[in-house]
């Protein structure tokens, strides 16, 4: 058994109970160049004073850098990785050759502008979500060099998590964007699972639950696993509260209403925005640490759930509500069956037809999935993994250069 897995900043490669990890040259590169180039200029800051009572020079990095590996995948008979990561402002797509002692990087595409996540190799080539402002994204198709990209979605909304089938479509989930009368982004609508027909170009919905947001569709056994989790409006009211809140909501609106003439007309906010530049309610500059985590489009506060599931067998910080499901007979609508697998799951993948990878963030998780009944077994305990992706298997994509195709 094989797959990767991503602890922290490290990419890792599981194979049959033995663990090899890998670190991304260029995040480490970049690292060292930001730190010298910070170091150097404090430096020429300093007086000659200053200089001579500190025989130490001493430097804070903890939030100089934000580091996520969005994905990776072991490619060209399993001698290259293939990654893409996000670091500060600067998201890309680079290979590490695996046979060579060093183990070098290739640089494949990198952009300021735009962050690469979500990425699905198949043979041809690569489906991957680009989000283009921080807000939305759409699902792009690379060609098999990777010199290239097509955008095959777009709008207001956040396409993500693409899988590439072999019935020829790409199946993904998309969160619509909500706005104010001004266009500054509010928040997300609960997330829908859609496939796109790459012959005749149609996007059709295939199942959504307002309540719920549903994440990271794959087509398995005549139905579709998902992530199952509630919306982050989807909260118990509580009716003395709301009573109490009255006035304030009441204030909250005249507030709005003002700001909302005064920049409709000023072209200017009635407030700072706190220091964004971009005036987004939702921001990637957010702090992201061991005590405040990103994920699956939701903020996590850290200690908080671990306290909640403390008392776990397999405790982590993942809400307990956020379930890997299954669902099947979808396109009957009124008697849609779901089986569920497991609670509190940040990220899984597909094996095979009897087997499936899973993570709650701390452990990693292998579903044994026979016809009547499937068993969980923990495989190993993690740092802080939110992400597993299984080796593509060759044969199994779909049967033509789908970028030419398009």
């Amino acid at each position: 058994m094989e797959f990767l897995f991503i602890d922290g900043e490290e990419i890792c490669i599981y194979k049959d109970g033995e663990i090899s990890e890998y670190k991304s040259v260029f995040i480490e590169k970049y690292k060292d160049a930001t730190l010298r180039s910070i170091k150097s200029s404090e430096w020429r800051k300093k007086s000659r004073t200053e200089m001579l009572l500190n025989e130490y020079y001493s430097f804070d990095d903890e939030d100089e850098f934000k580091v996520k590996i969005n994905s990776a995948w072991l490619v060209n008979d399993k001698t290259e990785i293939l990654y893409s990561f996000t670091v500060n402002e600067t998201s890309g797509i680079y290979k590490k050759y695996l046979n060579e002692e060093n183990k070098t990087e290739a640089h494949v595409i990198s952009s300021s502008e735009l962050e690469f996540s979500s990425i699905y190799y198949y043979d041809y080539g690569v489906v991957a979500s680009i989000n283009k402002n921080q807000i939305t994204s759409d699902i792009a198709v690379f060609s098999k060099d990777l010199s290239d990209y097509k955008l095959v979605t777009s709008g207001d909304s956040l396409d993500e998590n693409p899988y590439l089938h072999t019935d020829g479509k790409i199946y993904f989930n998309s969160y619509g964007v909500a706005r104010d009368e001004v266009g500054n982004c509010l928040g997300y609508d609960s997330s829908e699972i859609y496939s796109l027909d790459v012959k005749t170009m149609e996007i059709k919905e295939i199942v959504n639950n307002r309540k719920y947001s549903l994440v990271k569709p794959v087509p398995y056994r005549n139905g579709l696993l998902m992530i199952k989790k509630p919306t982050e409006t989807e909260e118990k009211s509580n009716i003395f509260l709301d009573i109490l809140m009255i006035p304030v909501r009441i204030l909250q609106g005249i507030v709005g209403f003002i700001s909302a003439f005064v920049t409709f007309f000023s072209g200017k906010p009635l407030v700072s925005d706190g220091g964004s530049s971009n005036g987004y309610t939702r921001s990637k500059n957010l702090k992201t640490d061991e005590k405040r985590l990103f994920v699956l489009n939701n903020f996590l506060n850290v200690e908080k759930e671990m306290k909640k599931n403390k008392r776990d067998r397999f405790p982590s910080f993942i809400p307990k509500s956020w379930k890997l499901i299954l669902l099947k007979n979808i396109e009957t609508e009124d008697n849609i069956i779901q089986q569920t697998y497991l609670s509190g799951i940040a990220d899984y993948c597909v094996l095979d037809e009897n087997n499936i990878i899973a993570t709650n963030g701390k452990y990693v998780f292998l579903i044994k999935d026979e016809e009547k009944n499937y068993k969980v077994k923990a495989l190993f305990k993690t740092s802080c993994c939110l992400k597993v992706f299984p080796v593509p298997e060759k044969g199994k994509s779909f049967n033509e250069e789908l970028f030419k195709f398009l």
